[in-house]
């Protein structure tokens, strides 16, 4: 069973790449606590299977988690977060649905200034220190979610 949650969270990694983190660093949580005692590791092994199975998220969206993975936890500031997180994503929908966009390195370098923007002058502090590394991986998360981005 072990092997079987790595795999799937390596394999969807790239999807969702904070709530797979988190079902790693559970996994791994089990496999401390419960070294010596096996039936008690399968029961929360089996726990665990049903939570990612369920597909149901810890926490908010995606892009928000990462936003927060990046810059700092979002607990105390979820409210302003997914504020800015719900500009990212418009900004996003309006980018990148043209016809092969992320060929397009001119529209991509757009993107790129345009989110920037977003994160600068959203009144967060650390969003504006964090802009490179944020639009960085927003664009590398919108790449590999842009049906999921597009379908909304």
């Amino acid at each position: 069973m072990e092997h079987a949650i790595r795999k799937h969270c390596k394999v969807n990694w790239d999807r969702d790449p904070v709530q797979f983190k988190r079902f790693s660093e559970k996994l791994e949580s089990v496999l401390k606590k419960y070294y010596d005692d096996w039936e008690q590791m399968v029961l929360v092994l089996e726990e665990l299977r049903d939570e990612i199975q369920s597909g149901e998220r810890q926490g908010s969206d995606p892009f928000t988690d990462l936003i927060c993975s990046i810059t700092f936890d979002c607990d105390e500031n979820i409210t302003r977060v997914q504020s800015v997180a719900v500009n990212v994503m418009d900004v996003l929908a309006r980018n990148i649905s043209g016809l092969n966009f992320w060929e397009r390195t001119d529209l991509v370098e757009e993107l790129d200034s345009e989110l920037d923007d977003v994160f600068v002058l959203s009144g967060i502090p650390e969003l504006a220190d964090y802009s490179e590394q944020l639009v960085t991986e927003i664009i590398a998360l919108a790449k590999r979610r842009e049906q999921d981005i597009l379908g909304q």
